[in-house]
């Protein structure tokens, strides 16, 4: 939780004064397909994980899914700032994340299948790439991306659920209000 949704979180909230001083500017946030998965969601608190192998995809899709409620509450605190938040699936990315899991099965497949039918680095890294800099996208925010493309998110998508996580975070990583920039 803390690398994949707090650590960015808080960078964020930080920089946002300067990234509204800057004029356009694109928050790009990376969550993942499995942020929609339809169990395993903790909301009452969400920090509070027991660490155990079974629940590691838990974990992960329960940041992921952080990744979208926050950027979808902060791109409307944000509308008509002149600073765009969107999020994206890169896919499935042979890269060694998955070759350091402690799940046996998920290894097996990152030596097996990843090389034959997952995207390289340099792949994975294109939707990235086009949040941050197409043209097309000019004023588009609070979206989810997959290959470039903009996509549904098919989780639950409850303004109160959005609320819930973003005050858990804001409490969470100590956020005091002069660090909060939102008019």
């Amino acid at each position: 939780m803390q690398v994949n949704y707090f650590g960015p979180f808080l960078l964020t909230n930080l920089l946002l004064d300067l990234l509204k001083k800057s004029g356009e500017s694109r928050i790009v946030n990376v969550a993942s397909v499995l942020s929609q998965v339809p169990f395993g969601f903790v909301l009452d608190n969400i920090n509070d994980y027991k660490y155990d192998m079974l629940y590691e995809t838990f974990v992960y899709a329960n940041s992921k899914r952080y990744v979208y409620y926050a950027t979808v509450e902060m791109a409307n605190r944000l509308r008509d700032s002149g600073v765009t938040v969107n999020c994206l699936h890169p896919g499935a990315v042979n890269t060694i994340i998955f070759k350091i899991s402690k799940i046996n099965s998920v290894v097996f497949i990152a030596n097996i299948i990843g090389p034959l039918y997952f995207k390289t680095p340099e792949e994975g890294a294109q939707t990235s790439i086009h949040l941050a800099v197409s043209d097309s996208l000019h004023g588009v925010t609070g979206k989810y991306f997959s290959d470039c493309e903009e996509s549904n998110w098919w989780g639950p998508n409850d303004k109160k659920i959005r609320q819930k996580v973003w005050d858990q975070s804001v409490e969470l990583v100590k956020l005091l209000p002069e660090e909060m920039h939102y008019d």
